[in-house]
């Protein structure tokens, strides 16, 4: 989830940003149920599939699906509420940054 959130060209900046975006994301995460926390660290972080998280958990494909999709609904919300922005517009602001970011780098 962190890789699309924005990267300053100042390694110091660069880090600081990037501490915010965990402690960020930490809290967030803290909101979520237990169970549902694990699976998104699981499919997210760890990169399992839904196939194995389910395997892992001992639950089924469909459970990890509606975990995941409950997952994001309130971390979009968490988002929307303390950020004033919605998820898909940050992430869009996100890779324009990006963007913007490799371009300078080709100088």
């Amino acid at each position: 989830m962190l890789a699309y959130f924005p990267t300053a060209t100042n390694k110091t900046v660069d880090d600081l940003q990037m501490k915010e975006y965990r402690l960020f994301i930490e809290k967030a995460m803290n909101d979520l149920p237990a169970r549902t926390s694990e699976i998104f660290k699981l499919c997210r972080e760890e990169g399992k599939s839904y196939e194995e998280a389910a395997m892992l958990i001992g639950v089924s494909k469909h459970a990890i699906k509606n975990h995941m999709v409950a997952a994001m609904k309130k971390l979009n919300m968490i988002i929307e509420k303390k950020l004033d922005i919605t998820l898909a517009l940050l992430t869009c602001l996100a890779a324009i940054q990006q963007l913007f970011y490799f371009f300078a780098t080709l100088r």
